[in-house]
């Protein structure tokens, strides 16, 4: 680990407090530290600054929650180097190390740490007029379809590769990673999936039908959602909570597993039932304090 990127997150960590603890720390293993520009209140410490994300970096370390995670993922999904993150949100699934044991950033230079592929959606939107488009960001928690108007419920056929077709009335569908479950797809009544998982799962969203349950595919799967409103009325496609289209009567969403992963660490402990356990712990002391 010689070259680390770190991003700071100035508005949930006062005075960069934290910030500055990481990289005594991880200068004192020999790692370049290289932080954007624009954070000039850490000047003083021994970082690189760049303009550009240096494209030769070792791994890259997100501070804050796990929008904070999300925003950083196309970065080090496209130089497929390590994410890690240090959790300054309320629960932070996506986020290994807590702010009181910065000490665990010691394990990274032991190379005793494995490295885990979390799975990731790729999505192409096909119009009617035959227009194709395939997005450049990958999904690593979910593709979101939905009504434009939020409180409306919408209307959508989901469709795999062999032809199997369902349709639905919801106020929408969530296509989630395993990495995903724990998020939007969770609270949709989907359940909980291993990251070691390969699988794709399709959560209805509050289903006007009497199938409302969660299904499973394979890797291979391809999942086509198209917008079968006979009243002219439009959905929406969010990657990771990202509005990224619009869906017309007859336009289609197809979602696949992508060939590429996002690199992370699996920490000791650190498993789905004992993350899921300590982060609730945490949100329910936070509450209550």
């Amino acid at each position: 680990m010689n070259k680390i990127v770190l991003i700071p997150n100035p508005t949930k960590d006062d005075g960069f407090r934290v910030a500055r603890r990481v990289i005594y720390r991880l200068r004192s293993k020999g790692a370049k530290v290289y932080v954007d520009k624009k954070y000039t209140e850490l000047h003083w410490e021994e970082v690189e600054f760049y303009t550009t994300p240096p494209k030769q970096a070792d791994l890259c370390i997100v501070m804050g929650g796990d929008g904070s995670f999300l925003n950083a993922a196309p970065y080090a999904i496209k130089h497929q180097i390590p994410l890690l993150g240090i959790n300054l949100g309320r629960i932070g699934f996506l986020s290994v190390i807590e702010p009181e044991r910065i000490t665990q950033l010691d394990k990274l230079f032991t190379k005793k740490i494995p490295v885990v592929e979390r799975l990731l959606l790729s999505l192409t939107v096909r119009k009617t007029n035959g227009e194709v488009k395939t997005y450049e960001r990958l999904a690593l928690n979910e593709v979101l379809i939905k009504h434009k108007v939020s409180h409306m419920l919408s209307e959508f056929s989901m469709s795999d590769s062999h032809g199997n077709s369902i349709q639905y009335r919801a106020d929408g569908l969530i296509l989630s990673t395993p990495t995903g479950s724990s998020a939007y797809s969770l609270s949709a009544g989907g359940p909980l999936i291993e990251t070691g998982v390969e699988a794709l799962c399709a959560t209805p969203i509050c289903a006007h039908s009497f199938f409302n349950r969660p299904v499973l595919f394979g890797p291979q799967s391809v999942i086509t959602v198209r917008n079968t409103s006979e009243r002219g009325a439009k959905m929406v496609v969010c990657i990771d909570g990202q509005e990224t289209d619009v869906l017309q009567p007859g336009d289609e969403a197809v979602v696949t597993v992508s060939d590429k992963h996002l690199l992370t660490f699996d920490y000791p402990n650190n498993g789905l039932l004992n993350t899921l356990r300590r982060k609730m712990e945490a949100a329910e002391l936070r509450r209550d304090t």
